[in-house]
């Protein structure tokens, strides 16, 4: 796996909503994400494939 990791600020720098919003997404599975220990990390391929996916042509 060669891919570059967000944080949850800096998703939700790039998604302009909250860093708890995010979280929660998260948590819910409405975003990819990893949990690596208290943390979540966020793969740039995966979510630009899901945020792909939920765009209205």
């Amino acid at each position: 796996m060669n891919d570059e990791f967000l944080t949850t600020d800096e998703v939700a720098t790039k998604l302009r909503m909250k860093p708890s919003t995010i979280e929660r997404m998260a948590r819910r599975g409405d975003l990819p994400a990893l949990r690596i220990s208290r943390q979540y990390r966020y793969p740039v391929s995966a979510l630009n494939k899901h945020l792909e996916s939920l765009c209205v042509a």
